[in-house]
């Protein structure tokens, strides 16, 4: 059999048409890798946020519908000790806000449902101790309710109250609620003796009378 014709020639491919073929690749790449930062972003930034509401103090600001964060945690528990039981969620709702307002009626003040200076005052508690910190010097050290002292332990040390109590502390014209921790002070007169994250929280820099309740 005879073949015919000549062969087909060779032809190199395009190499503008093989770069555009790619092109959606690298595209779909970017964007996934772009998504993967935005989460990326979106977490740290979430993380970043958690540490700050964990830090925040009833007193800091005022609080009203709408507002979320660890001092309206604080407020909550504050309204469930009291007998106006609300679910510690962190977010003032409206639930929050009829229970602030029950609260504001019982103690005779105007019923705003909103948490001010007159509002947390009637928050505080009602029984004086004497109180001193520490931490400085200490940090690393075992406490007798466990763990070690660090700069970011938030608790109180006291001689009796089991570990782990909760102690509602009014200093400065804050509120906060700290867990006992420690043994301690050892300092006749002196009732309790907070670290020095706690302490910072209620503006106190030295030995002083605070407002605390078991």
């Amino acid at each position: 059999m005879q073949i015919t014709g000549r062969p087909e020639p060779y032809r190199r491919p395009n190499r503008t048409t093989t770069q555009i073929k790619a092109r959606p690749d690298r595209v779909a790449f970017g964007a996934v890798m772009l998504g993967v930062f935005m989460v990326f972003m979106a977490v740290v930034t979430a993380q970043a946020d958690a540490a700050k509401w964990q830090r925040a103090t009833l007193g800091d600001r005022t609080l009203q519908k709408g507002t979320a964060g660890n001092d309206v945690k604080t407020l909550q528990i504050l309204l469930t000790r009291r007998g106006f039981e609300v679910p510690s969620t962190g977010y003032f709702g409206t639930i929050t806000k009829r229970k602030v307002r029950q609260f504001q009626r019982s103690r005779r003040i105007t019923a705003d449902g909103i948490v001010g200076p007159m509002t947390r005052e009637k928050f505080r508690p009602s029984k004086r101790r004497t109180a001193t910190w520490y931490g400085p010097g200490l940090y690393g050290n075992e406490m007798a309710c466990g763990g070690k002292l660090t700069r970011s332990t938030f608790g109180v040390a006291h001689k009796s109250l089991p570990c782990g109590s909760k102690v509602t502390i009014a200093h400065g014209g804050r509120i906060v609620i700290a867990r006992v921790v420690d043994r301690g002070p050892f300092v006749k007169g002196v009732e309790y003796d907070l670290t020095a994250h706690a302490a910072e929280a209620v503006r106190m820099s030295s030995t002083s009378e605070i407002r605390a309740n078991r």
